[in-house]
């Protein structure tokens, strides 16, 4: 591939986006970015990046994004929506439409690397952790359109475009507003308690993230390769409490919730989500979510076809993730 080329990065503007174009311009790769024409981009450094405004809608519009481009980190997608169809035009169309346009026989060979996640696969057991050896098993409306868009990825696959899928668990790190709503109710003295038992999961920090999908791009040994990414060992809600309470110097209350009463909540959560014109906070497909008895997913692959060992313990990417929230006012 040729080295002056372009890295165009989906989503750029997001969570984990904004941190794979760090890693990218820390090994000094160009980058091409990819938002949407209503997304902000004032935390891009765009002194360094050529960006492109792109309505994925329009015909052809992802025809431009890939012109020249080296290879393509897919991380642009909705991890909440109001409608099937919503997932369905985020997350399915806009994969295909890119890895279609990449497959074309213009231009050089391509190497497209999807964000997908662990939903794709399913919950796990307490007992045993997903590995890629099991059968998919998504139970929400995301986790099927995530696994479509891999299914659409492999479709477009030819001489011209090689793909690797990576499926990290929850990702937490600086900028990641998920794990901040977590934050700031420990901040505020209370957290809910799922169930009698906490939910136990797989987490990997955005950092650890954003450099192996990096180290993908341009290596044959990832190529037609899907890899669980997150960090070995798993942990539960209980213990992420734990070391954001410790963080924030509180002792958090914890509210005991009955898993019979999530229904509800997600009752009211949609009720929110039309008056917004949003999803809400809890969408209804999410439900089965925090149902599940356990999240968790094996790296072992992945760590022994690429080498990929987490640089980020759980403990230190909380603490530099609370405090980051501090320093920039998104907690008190």
């Amino acid at each position: 591939m040729d080295a002056t080329a372009p890295v165009l990065v989906t989503g750029a503007n997001g969570f984990v986006g904004s941190h794979v174009v760090d890693e990218l311009l820390r090994r000094d790769l160009p980058v091409r970015v990819a938002v949407r024409r209503s997304s902000r981009i004032d935390a891009l450094p765009v002194d360094r990046v050529e960006v492109c405004r792109v309505d994925y809608e329009e015909r052809g519009a992802v025809e431009p994004l890939v012109d020249s481009a080296r290879a393509v980190i897919h991380v642009a997608g909705a991890t909440r929506a109001a409608t099937d169809d919503d997932y369905e035009r985020a997350n399915v169309r806009t994969t295909r439409d890119l890895a279609e346009a990449c497959a074309r026989p213009a231009g050089a060979p391509r190497h497209f690397v999807l964000v997908s996640s662990l939903a794709a696969a399913g919950p796990s057991t307490r007992e045993r952790v997903r590995d890629e050896m099991q059968s998919e098993r998504p139970i929400s409306a995301y986790g099927r359109s995530k696994l479509r868009a891999e299914r659409v990825l492999r479709e477009a696959a030819s001489d011209r475009l090689a793909w690797s899928i990576l499926r990290p668990p929850a990702v937490f790190g600086p900028r990641d507003r998920d794990f901040l709503r977590l934050a700031r109710m420990v901040e505020r003295g209370w957290v809910p308690r799922i169930g009698s038992v906490p939910q136990a999961l797989s987490v990997v920090h955005v950092r650890d993230l954003a450099r192996v999908l990096v180290d993908v791009v341009g290596d044959h040994r990832a190529e037609g390769r899907t890899w669980f990414v997150a960090d070995p060992a798993p942990t539960d809600w209980d213990e992420i409490v734990d070391v954001m309470a410790d963080t924030l110097r509180r002792r958090p209350r914890r509210i005991p919730v009955s898993t019979g009463l999530l229904p509800v909540a997600a009752g009211m959560s949609s009720m929110i989500g039309q008056l917004l014109r949003r999803p809400g906070p809890l969408p209804a497909d999410r439900l089965a979510d925090l149902q599940a008895e356990a999240w968790t997913c094996s790296p072992a692959r992945i760590a022994r076809e690429l080498g990929f060992r987490p640089a980020v313990t759980l403990r230190e990417g909380l603490h530099e993730t609370v405090r980051w929230y501090r320093e920039h006012g998104w907690l008190p």
